[in-house]
């Protein structure tokens, strides 16, 4: 009889601190990131300048990133950004995916359009306006494990319409929450 008060009390415990242990190993494994966002409006109003946001690292190792999703990824690799060295700050880039390999993507009249949808997950009333890379009425396929990625703020920030695809070998994680 003395043994079920201990093993409740047991229990009881497990429940209470096993998540709180769950996150800690998350943390020190690396699965578990927290950013300060650097002081940049691209991301305005979901993320702020400055913002701490908590980035998972480990699920994008099974799957694959899908549209809407916030990404955190590195330059490397992406030319356009090489090109003017924004790959030697080695900081974090925010965008969200908008098309994922296979997706058809053009923009026309100040509408980004993934396949026969028009891009509207998020309306701020923004316009999309066409870059270097995606210009007006121009259909691009996304190629196999690359990603397009827009700017929530995309009036007065540069992403995938400017200098094309993230490959999949430069996303780091996707942001759970913002924590501010």
């Amino acid at each position: 009889m003395s043994k079920r008060p201990k093993t409740r009390l047991f229990v009881i415990v497990a429940l209470i601190l096993g998540p709180f242990l769950g996150v800690w190993v998350a943390f020190q494994m690396g699965w578990l990131v927290i950013f300060k966002m650097a002081p940049i409006d691209a991301m305005r109003p979901t993320i702020k300048p400055g913002d701490l946001v908590l980035v998972e690292t480990i699920s994008y190792r099974f799957i694959s990133p899908k549209q809407g999703d916030l990404l955190v990824f590195l330059s490397t690799g992406i030319s356009y950004l090489e090109d003017r060295h924004y790959d030697e700050l080695n900081l974090p880039y925010l965008q969200r995916v908008v098309a994922v390999p296979g997706d058809e993507i053009r923009i026309e009249n100040t509408t980004l359009w993934v396949g026969d949808n028009p891009w509207e997950p998020i309306d701020y009333g923004i316009p999309v306006r066409p870059g270097a890379f995606l210009k007006e009425n121009q259909t691009i396929v996304v190629p196999k494990d690359c990603f397009f990625v827009l700017a929530d703020a995309h009036d007065i920030s540069q992403d995938s319409r400017e200098w094309g695809w993230v490959p999949r070998e430069n996303i780091f994680g996707r942001i759970l929450v913002s924590l501010n």
